[in-house]
């Protein structure tokens, strides 16, 4: 038995590192299949396959659902669909957002170790955040092999320095290094059989008692892994600690915006109201609806100056 399912998770500064240096140094006959998540927007073009296919020998698709995993093949995630592994098939899902994305690097990572235990190689390249840390510790419960690229080495170094945080990983290599590790690992042999429990990921589970889901208002409930906690919600969104920071800081800046547009519109009204009570004579009311478009224009002032102000003034 030998290892042959890689999974790979990234995101920012990853195009050209999975490209050139990564699957542009693996041989057409690699014994093992990879699956990639690239964090994209849903409405990206999809260029991706192209631009791997013209560095690589592999052969690289959009994933498609229920398809055969083959070894020598490369399958990206495409825009706005989870990636799955379903025993030795793919799945697509619309699945709730885990860690702010759809493609996320979690549920692949979690699935494939369910799927092919210790078969499984997971690897963490250059990204922002955390996402696929929860997902690399899925893998390593499951006697897989983890390997995330050396944070000094990525050009955004939050996602490595994150899994290393949160995961006693195997390997923390150059990018450089990562394609010759691979080779020599898919060719070890593997003793017994190949371990696929990963039932502990779910342990210990709590309501928060305290959080609600920035995407949907529901509920989250925590659960403890071996370093960091982890949160998920009836719907089904999932939350690392630092995706959960960056999603409540984007609800808390998308509702000062919305009040600065009704803090301007309350102040536009009460110009007209101030208007028309001085047109028909009302001499006490138009100063008082004055007074109160004064009032609202200048808290919309202040609270759009604080959302543009320079990052030492916002949280």
């Amino acid at each position: 038995m030998h290892r042959d399912l890689v999974v790979i998770g990234c995101s920012a500064g990853c195009v050209e590192a999975l490209g050139s240096t990564l699957l542009g140094a693996l041989p057409e006959s690699f014994p093992a299949a990879l699956c990639v998540v690239l964090h994209t927007s849903p409405d990206s073009p999809r260029v991706l396959v192209d631009i791997l296919r013209s560095k690589t020998r592999l052969a690289v698709k959009y994933a498609e659902n229920d398809e055969s995993i083959q070894t020598g093949s490369v399958y990206v995630a495409p825009p706005n669909w989870h990636l799955l592994v379903r025993d030795s098939r793919l799945g697509l899902g619309r699945g709730p957002r885990e860690n702010r994305h759809r493609p996320a690097a979690d549920p692949l990572f979690r699935t494939a170790a369910l799927a092919y235990g210790s078969r499984t190689i997971g690897v963490i390249l250059t990204g922002n955040l955390d996402d696929g840390s929860r997902g690399l510790m899925a893998v390593k419960q499951a006697g897989g092999v983890a390997i995330v690229q050396d944070p000094a080495d990525a050009p955004f170094p939050g996602m490595p320095q994150a899994a290393l945080n949160s995961v006693a990983v195997d390997y923390t290599v150059r990018l450089s290094e990562i394609a010759p590790l691979l080779g020599r690992l898919v060719e070890e042999d593997l003793p017994g059989k190949s371990e696929q429990s990963t039932a502990a990921l779910e342990r210990d589970s709590k309501d928060s008692g305290v959080y609600t889901c920035p995407e949907c208002g529901g509920p989250l409930s925590e659960f403890n892994g071996d370093r960091v906690p982890y949160y998920r919600c009836r719907v089904g969104h999932a939350y690392s600690p630092q995706s959960m920071l960056g999603a409540q800081q984007e609800l808390v800046e998308n509702s000062l915006w919305a009040a600065v547009v009704s803090l301007q519109q309350q102040a536009e009204i009460n110009r007209r109201l101030a208007h028309d009570a001085r047109q028909a004579g009302r001499k006490h009311s138009a100063p008082h609806f004055q007074d109160r478009a004064k009032n609202a224009a200048r808290h919309a002032e202040v609270v759009q100056s604080m959302l543009t102000s320079s990052a030492e003034g916002w949280p």
